[in-house]
């Protein structure tokens, strides 16, 4: 019994000892993190890519979602002839004739 108290004292005694360290040790953690997150946050793409010569890409994508039942729509060459589909490629300025 007496070898687990002695145990026990030695790990109080540590803890005792190195409370500032076990203190400090979260407090940088997060200290950092905070600061990488605001880094990276200020970041401005459009300020590095033109010293770098690359044109950003944007991506965008387009969906329409038909939720009529079979019975309302036969074929796809009927969905592809319906109002906003034949709105948007005539739009299009990427389409050529």
């Amino acid at each position: 019994m007496s070898e687990e108290s002695i145990d026990m004292r030695v790990y109080v005694q540590a803890i005792l000892r190195w409370w500032w360290l076990l203190l400090l040790g979260p407090i940088i953690g997060a200290g950092l993190a905070l600061s990488v997150s605001l880094l990276g946050s200020q970041t401005d793409s459009s300020a590095i890519l033109p010293l770098t010569g690359i044109e950003p890409v944007i991506y965008e994508a387009k969906t329409i979602i038909y939720t009529g039942g079979e019975s309302q729509l036969g074929s796809v060459s009927e969905l592809v002839t319906t109002k906003p589909v034949l709105e948007y490629t005539i739009r299009d300025p990427s389409l050529s004739l």
